[in-house]
């Protein structure tokens, strides 16, 4: 098996990677820059891949 990671700091960056490599999974941020989490996944999935999203945020506030 082989295993690696990306850490890039935009989502237009991550969907163009993803639609190079074709990854298995991906770690979105719901709070990304230029489009969010939710829109970035919709983005990689209308592309044609199968790949499975987990969703993380912060969030300085306690309640949001």
């Amino acid at each position: 098996m082989f295993y690696w990671h990306l850490i890039l700091d935009r989502s237009t960056a991550f969907v163009d990677a993803a639609h190079k490599t074709y990854p298995d999974v991906g770690v979105l941020d719901t709070s990304m820059p230029v489009i969010n989490g939710n829109g970035t996944a919709t983005e990689i999935k209308s592309r044609g891949s199968g790949m499975k999203t987990i969703f993380l945020t912060v969030n300085k506030e306690p309640i949001f």
